[in-house]
């Protein structure tokens, strides 16, 4: 990846700069005019978590950028902070997220202007959007597109699938033989896995174990966000909603060897569960989330989703049942890099789209 600066008119910069608490009214009246009453931006609890409590933030800025112009709230910028390994290296990194402008000061300048602001403090900036107008401003900024984050669906209860599945006519036919083949491979992974000493063990929070399970699972990623033990916590014990995951570790013996979170879904109308986030070295992550799918579907679950980017895993996750789906092919998640970091090794891992080790916990997905 060669950098490339983002350059943009002066002017359309004019009016940036970092939120302080005496922008918080106009702020909310901002948000709630452009992302809805129940937008949430609007809630203090979200917002005191994702910025304040991030272990990974910037002490130079609150999280959010905005831009005013004559005297308003015009546009917004926020990020995520995070620790990108990469390379070989370890560097401060951060998510953009959540630009928004105010309808009648679109193509004029402003998101442009926030986003060249932004991504001129960091050395390293990751975005993705489903957004046609702001893969037009990534591409013509010169962001690196890494590709699409694909959904994988993994069926529990076939029939029910094809019952409720936009695609139901399809699946209605095979559904009988696809149950029966599903259920073979859940017998033939759960037989395995007892032979292998493996159990998959719910926790009411995460803790320090995590910390085996990054070192032992970084290696098998060529470019990953950090997942130590306090940012785990971080993201799924000290955030709002914490008492909406499923949290389990995938143990062997006495060595835990990766933990998944998951989440209740409702897709098409019936009982799913989403795959939130996980990790675990490469040859154990296939077992991992089929025996996570065992559990959601005693829990009545029809489908486990998992939307992730995860190269080294792909085909063992294909031969235990994972279907990658255009589930949202309509309007592709799409991501776009922006790195200017001096080693070219770190610039060369993070432009490779098949480097990326990615789940929905990364840039607050879920």
């Amino acid at each position: 990846m060669t950098p490339r600066t983002m350059t943009v008119p002066a002017r359309f910069k004019a009016g940036i700069e970092p939120f302080t608490p005496g922008d918080a009214p106009d702020l909310a009246a901002f948000q709630r005019a452009t992302f809805g009453d129940d937008g949430r931006q609007l809630d203090p609890a979200r917002s005191a978590w994702l910025f304040e409590r991030n272990p990974h933030r910037f002490e130079d800025s609150s999280g959010v950028w905005i831009c005013r112009r004559k005297g308003e709230i015009v546009g917004q910028q926020a990020e995520i902070a995070f620790r990108l390994v990469a390379g070989g290296e370890e560097l401060a990194a951060a998510w953009a997220i959540d630009l928004m402008v105010a309808p009648e000061w679109r193509i004029r300048g402003v998101g442009p202007g926030l986003m060249a602001s932004h991504s001129e403090l960091r050395s390293c900036v990751a975005g993705l959007t489903q957004n046609e107008d702001a893969v037009n401003i990534y591409r013509r900024a010169g962001w690196a597109e890494i590709g699409t984050v694909p959904v994988y669906m993994r069926p529990l209860d076939p029939t029910e699938l094809s019952r409720r599945a936009p695609f139901a006519a399809r699946l209605r036919r095979v559904a009988p033989a696809l149950n029966v083949g599903l259920r073979a491979i859940d017998l033939a992974v759960a037989g395995a896995a007892r032979l292998a000493g493996l159990r998959l063990v719910p926790v009411d929070a995460f803790d320090d174990r995590v910390d085996q399970v990054w070192e032992r699972s970084a290696p098998d990623y060529p470019v990953l966000a950090r997942r130590d033990a306090a940012t785990v916590a971080w993201y799924f014990d000290q955030r709002p909603e914490a008492a909406e995951f499923h949290r389990f570790y995938l143990v062997r013996g006495s060595k835990v060897l990766g933990y998944v979170a998951l989440r209740d879904g409702d897709h098409w109308g019936g009982v799913s569960m989403s795959v939130i986030d996980f990790l675990a070295p490469a040859r154990w992550v296939a077992p991992m989330l089929t025996l996570a799918g065992q559990w959601a579907r005693r829990r009545g679950a029809f489908a486990l989703m998992c939307r992730t980017v995860c190269t080294p895993a792909d085909r063992s996750l294909r031969a235990a049942g994972f279907l990658p789906r255009g589930l949202t092919a309509a309007l592709p998640l799409r991501m776009f890099v922006h790195c200017t970091v001096p080693e070219e090794a770190v610039r060369s891992a993070v432009g490779q789209p098949d480097s990326w080790f990615l789940t929905a916990a990364d840039a607050d997905l879920s």
